[in-house]
C-alpha cells in the first residue's frame, strides 16, 4: 500500500460533486466510538509532531488539509509494530473486513489526510495524518461534515483550514488520554495564493539550509573537547526546527 496521496497543486483530480459523494461514502463507513510525507501525530503528552525527528508542530499554526486526499481502510498493528494495511481513496467503498488475511491480531478501522502547514515556522510543510484511535475518527468525521455542508453552498472553496489542537480525557486505567480536535478556521480554494507561498516558503527555507550545512566549519576532534557529542549521539524528541529563511 503506497502513502501517496494528491498534490494541492498540479490541478484537481476531480470535481467538487465527485469529492462531496466521496465524502459521503468515507462518513457514513466511519464509525465514531501516502508515499515518501513524513508522519504527523499527537504524543501522549498532548504535543503534535511530525518526521522522524519528531519536530514537534508549532502551536496555533494553520494547516491546510487536501479534501482529495481522505483515504479510509484498515490497519493491523502487533506488539507496536504495523503488520499490514488496506487503504482506499475516499470515492471508493472501504475494503471488506471479512476478507482482510488473519495476521493475529485485530483489524482496525483507519484514516488518512496530507496536510500542509500555512504559516509560521512550519510553513510549506508537509505531511500524513493518519491513524486508528477513536479520536481521529471522531475529529475526520466531524471534519467530513463541515465539508459536505460547505460544499453544499460553495464547490470553489473547498480546503478546509485548520488549528490542530487536543484536549483530554481522565482514563480509569491509564490515567490522561488526549485526543485530536480540528479548530476549522476557513475554507479556501485549491488553487489559494497561500498555498503556492507556503510551498514557495518551504522550498526557500530548504535551499537555505543546504547552503548554511555546506558553509558551517567541521571542527577537528581536538578542537571539539572531551563533552562533544559525536554525529551518533542521538538528538532529543519533541525539538523545535529553527529554520533560517533565504534572501
Amino acid at each position: 500500500m503506497t502513502n501517496e496521496v494528491a498534490p494541492f497543486a498540479g490541478g484537481v483530480p476531480a470535481n467538487p460533486e465527485d469529492l462531496e459523494s466521496g465524502l459521503q461514502n468515507v462518513q457514513s463507513t466511519l464509525r465514531g466510538s501516502a508515499g515518501g510525507l513524513p508522519f504527523f501525530r499527537l504524543m501522549k503528552s498532548g504535543v503534535y509532531v511530525y518526521g522522524a525527528e519528531d519536530i514537534e508542530m508549532e502551536q496555533g499554526s494553520h494547516w491546510a488539509i487536501n479534501p482529495y486526499s481522505l483515504m479510509h481502510g484498515f490497519a493491523c498493528w502487533g506488539q507496536g509494530e504495523m503488520l499490514d494495511e488496506q487503504m482506499v481513496p475516499f470515492n471508493q467503498p472501504p475494503p471488506n473486513k471479512a476478507s482482510l488475511p488473519d495476521l493475529g491480531f485485530p483489524w482496525e478501522q483507519q484514516v488518512a489526510m496530507q496536510i500542509m502547514c500555512l504559516d509560521g515556522e512550519d510553513a510549506g510543510e508537509t505531511a500524513l495524518y493518519k491513524g486508528t484511535s477513536t479520536g481521529l475518527r471522531n475529529a475526520t468525521k466531524e471534519l467530513i461534515n463541515q465539508l459536505i455542508a460547505q460544499l453544499q453552498t460553495d464547490k470553489v472553496n473547498i480546503v478546509p483550514v485548520v488549528r490542530f489542537e487536543s484536549e483530554w480525557y481522565k482514563h480509569k486505567e491509564y490515567g490522561q488520554i488526549y485526543y485530536p480536535v480540528f479548530d476549522l478556521t476557513q475554507f479556501i480554494p485549491m488553487d489559494d495564493p497561500t498555498l503556492q507561498a507556503a510551498e514557495s516558503d518551504a522550498d526557500n527555507a530548504a535551499a537555505a539550509d543546504a547552503q548554511a550545512e555546506q558553509e558551517a566549519p567541521v571542527a577537528d576532534a581536538d578542537s571539539r573537547g572531551d563533552n562533544a557529542q559525536s554525529p551518533s549521539t542521538p538528538r532529543s524528541g519533541n525539538r523545535r526546527r529553527r529554520r533560517r529563511k533565504a534572501g
